[in-house]
């Protein structure tokens, strides 16, 4: 008889390995492909993406970055040590006067967003498409939205539904 892929007991995840952003940093990876332009401020990742944002994480299947324009990136590196394609993206000088993402847009079958609202409560967001808009720092989830936060969850009953986390983690709803 042929035989497949045979189950094995899972390996635990050794959490001190984890990339982890600190402030100004953008931590991407992905396990497809990457790309990214530190002249045009533009990068595309494919493949099980993850951003860790020092104000959120995304997980999706393809993430869009458009920087803002004028802000030179420091160069970026795929990590020799691991399988995955990781990304280090920060501002080159002390240019943090404002935020170094123009917009990101993260795509896929099942887009996860997790951010801290101002009182310091998770919202966790599910979608198909997401948009971050970095000049006014609205995070907008669309096609088949939900945002839960602790014990309630906001679902959309129509793919047009339309959810806009701001800034401050509060959540309005259109559709």
């Amino acid at each position: 008889p042929p035989t497949g892929p045979q189950a094995q007991p899972l390996q635990p995840m050794n959490l001190d390995e984890a990339p982890t952003a600190t402030k100004g940093q953008i931590v991407i990876t992905a396990q497809k492909s990457a790309f990214f332009d530190a002249d045009l401020g533009y990068g595309i990742y494919v493949g099980d993406v993850r951003a860790r944002h020092p104000q959120m994480y995304i997980e999706c299947e393809e993430l869009e970055l458009h920087m803002v324009k004028g802000k030179g990136m420091a160069e970026t590196k795929p990590a020799p040590s691991t399988k995955d394609l990781d990304i280090l993206v920060q501002p080159k000088k002390a240019e943090s006067d404002g935020p170094p993402i123009e917009k990101a847009d993260a795509r896929g079958p099942m887009v996860t967003v997790e951010k801290m609202s101002e009182d310091g409560e998770l919202q966790v967001g599910h979608c198909k498409h997401l948009i971050y808009d970095g000049k006014t720092g609205n995070t907008t989830l669309l096609i088949w939205p939900q945002v839960q936060i602790g014990n309630k969850l906001h679902k959309s009953t129509e793919p047009g539904c339309i959810m806009i986390i701001d800034p401050k983690g509060k959540l309005s709803t259109s559709g």
